[in-house]
């Protein structure tokens, strides 16, 4: 076997093609239009530094990019950027999670399944009015916190994914679902007030 493998014993790499007279005016020419057409930079360290002057550095730890320093776009909120970071940093915080157990701690009417029906309704729900994909997964996120902290029985259960929904929907959606037709879709089921105080 090993006398059927091919071998080189030159350690050099070989080298370019031989090009003719003919050709090389050819990649003369292709390299000089290339050229003009690139737009390429003469000075690299300059190109370097121009973009890491303007690139935000990562976020150490706690420490917190100071984004109107650096940048000038009014549409970035620099003046409220702390404020949005605060905010974000206080919501990844326990607290503000659903507990991962609450269906075999705090529900005793309600099980995995008929919260994974009522999951899939409301999958069904959003694709049907069009909704953004973050619409589902905040009304998914107040589900889940609502029933991390508070017992209902399973008969409130679409009660309160629609109540959740239409929240979830006033943040994150331009045009949100009317209260009216969120009711329509559970058959009338609830009405209106009962949407806007499920706890009842």
């Amino acid at each position: 076997m090993e006398d059927d493998m091919l071998t080189c014993n030159s350690v050099e790499s070989p080298g370019p093609p031989f090009l003719d007279n003919a050709a090389s005016s050819v990649a003369t020419s292709l390299r000089r239009c290339a050229n003009d057409k690139l737009p390429v930079s003469g000075n690299r360290d300059t190109t370097v530094s121009r973009w890491r002057k303007h690139c935000p550095t990562p976020i150490e730890n706690d420490n917190i990019f100071e984004i109107e320093t650096h940048c000038k776009d009014p549409e970035l909120c620099s003046t409220i950027a702390c404020d949005i970071y605060k905010h974000l940093r206080e919501a990844e915080q326990t607290k503000k999670r659903p507990s991962p157990d609450f269906l075999e701690t705090t529900q005793k009417d309600i099980d995995a399944s008929m919260r994974a029906v009522l999951i899939d309704w409301l999958v069904e729900v959003t694709e049907e009015y069009r909704l953004v994909p973050e619409t589902l997964y905040l009304t998914v996120s107040y589900i889940d916190r609502y029933l991390s902290s508070k017992e209902i029985n399973r008969d409130k259960l679409q009660l309160l994914g629609v109540a959740c929904l239409l929240i979830a929907a006033k943040y994150e959606e331009i045009c949100p679902p009317q209260v009216e037709e969120l009711c329509y879709i559970t058959d009338n089921t609830y009405i209106k007030d009962e949407v806007y105080s499920p706890a009842d």
